[in-house]
């Protein structure tokens, strides 16, 4: 017996509607794709909106549904492309309803499949396959794609309860944002490898190019005589171009990584590795001979360009000075100097290790290296190498990031804890400038603290010296009112105290505790400590010195 099971289906449907509140308003003549277009009155944010003006309320949520009532359980059936064209394009939500009936009276299971990102994409892939003159054929009418299902669509029940729930997960609360995402879908499926090809025509000499693939050049002169549109890797809209000059740039490079870069001094004696990424101009313009490159190497710190032809290398560390860089890399940076300054003594090779290619090896040029810095290589030494030290003695992570310019503009205080911490054994005679009302009443032994406050990144360092020894009057003049008085201690000493440290963000702390530590200790020793009497309260903070 013949049943009407398109009928059967469709009636099923708006029974369960009337149950469950949505409105199945029905297609009079259906030639759009759909059978229905479903109103969820009092779904989503739209029904939780009383207290927001109308005129800002959410729209109710809405969508198009195809059913689809079958007595066979082949989990398939074809549907007309132009179908699917507009259940894909439409900016509705889009589902088709699929109910198996098993030759019962009743549908036995009951399958969502939404038209998703998914569906979408298959959908307007079969599209880019017609040619535009091709929409209104025979050809393209006659054409299918054909719908799958399975238990991953499946209803937890043939009910208008389930249907809800399902569509209600698919389109979200908010039918802004779901329209929001169907047209970014729409706008970008397709053109994941990119949006196009182009057709350049670019005069510039070798050196440019080269200097421009591995981004040291921002762009080039050019001519584009030819955009391809690509979508699905399916050309289309072919444009020729005229004359018109035009830059040609590059927003990203695709480096090759990781790159790991180990400087070596070529007695083997001392070594540095950092990881970088390497930018080479055959990815861009393979034509380019190979003994014409340019090999790039860049990390946070450093940016290091080897020429094939000279075989000339090119430092460039300004990234080091203004980027934050970790304190456990300061030392392979110190490293690096010291390998750079010796160079031209005694040499020095690059090992690169390439994750495909194996292992490159060349040594470099003896002439001293240049840093396209205004510091020389060894004040940058100077300054890193007590930082480090500095560190280790207040127990700061080696994770916390430093900017080189920061320690650099600290310059002279670093040296300072650098001196006092080399420190002194006897044997010398250390000279120091105090103010003193009767430097004849000084004690023939004695000694004094001495503090040195450094920023370490987000940390503020003070390190306590004490500096003592036997006492001699030098010198004892008056300028401009103030009587300053030079000691030296014959075989003086300076020894390291301690250090203390804070967070710059934290409250000001007060170094007292630091100066009445060093008194302690010289007392402990049977030195006389000037200032006994008059502990110094300064507060040390973040700007303070």
């Amino acid at each position: 017996m013949y049943r009407d099971l398109g009928n059967l289906g469709e009636s099923i449907f708006e029974t369960w509607c009337h149950h469950e509140g949505p409105t199945a308003n029905r297609v009079t003549y259906d030639k759009k794709g759909w059978d229905y277009y479903v109103e969820f009155e009092g779904y989503g944010d739209n029904c939780r909106a009383d207290d927001v003006p109308l005129d800002l309320r959410p729209a109710e949520i809405s969508c198009l549904i195809q059913i689809k009532s079958l007595d066979h359980t082949k989990k398939y059936c074809d549907v007309r492309l132009a179908n699917w064209k507009r259940m894909a394009q439409s900016p509705l939500p889009a589902a088709f309803l699929v109910l198996e009936f098993d030759r019962q009276a009743a549908p036995q299971r009951a399958y969502l499949v939404p038209v998703g990102r998914d569906l979408i994409a298959r959908t307007l892939k079969r599209l880019r396959e017609f040619d535009p003159d091709d929409i209104n054929t025979t050809k393209f009418n006659r054409c299918t794609m054909r719908l799958k299902w399975s238990s991953e669509y499946q209803l937890t029940s043939c009910s208008g309860s389930a249907f809800v729930d399902a569509m209600m997960e698919f389109i979200g609360q908010d039918s802004k944002s779901f329209f929001e995402k169907k047209r970014e879908w729409l706008d970008s499926v397709g053109y994941e490898e990119g949006w196009g090809r182009a057709t350049f025509q670019i005069t510039s000499e070798v050196d440019d190019l080269v200097d421009f693939a591995i981004g040291l050049k921002p762009e080039l002169p050019a001519r584009m005589t030819e955009w391809v549109d690509l979508r699905f890797g399916i050309e289309r809209n072919r444009t020729v171009l005229g004359d018109e000059n035009s830059t040609f740039k590059i927003d990203s490079f695709n480096p090759i990584e990781p790159i790991y870069l180990e400087f070596i001094q070529r007695d083997g004696s001392a070594s540095c590795k950092f990881r970088c990424q390497c930018f080479a101009p055959g990815r861009i313009f393979p034509f380019i001979e190979t003994k014409k490159w340019k090999v790039r190497y860049c990390s946070d710190f450093i940016d290091f360009v080897h020429e094939f032809d000279t075989d000339k290398v090119h430092f460039d560390f300004s990234r080091a000075f203004e980027n934050e860089v970790p304190l456990s890399i300061l030392n392979e940076i110190v490293t690096l100097f010291r390998l750079l300054r010796e160079a031209p003594e005694y040499g020095m090779k690059i090992r690169v290790d390439f994750p495909e290619s194996g292992i490159a090896e060349y040594e470099v040029s003896s002439e001293p290296m240049e840093l396209n810095s205004d510091v020389a290589v060894e004040d940058l030494i100077a300054v890193v190498e007590p930082c480090v030290t500095l560190a280790h003695e207040a127990k700061i992570s080696a994770h916390v990031p430093v900017v080189l310019n920061d320690l650099i503009h600290q310059q002279e205080k670093i040296s300072s804890f650098r001196d006092l911490m080399k420190g002194s054994r006897g044997g010398g005679l250390i000279r120091v400038s105090v103010d003193v009302e009767n430097p004849s009443k000084l004690p023939l032994r004695m000694g004094f603290p001495m503090l040195v406050s450094i920023r370490l990144g987000k940390w503020v360092t003070v390190a306590a010296f004490i500096i003592y020894g036997k006492v001699e009057i030098l010198s004892d003049e008056t300028r401009n009112g103030t009587r300053k008085v030079e000691i030296g201690f014959q075989n003086g000493r300076i020894d390291f105290v301690c250090v203390d440290k804070r967070q710059k963000s934290a409250k000001p702390f007060c170094v007292k505790k630091l100066f009445v530590k060093c008194v302690e200790v010289l007392e402990g020793l049977g030195v006389v400590p000037l200032l006994k009497e008059n502990v110094s309260n300064s507060i040390y903070g973040e700007d303070d010195g």
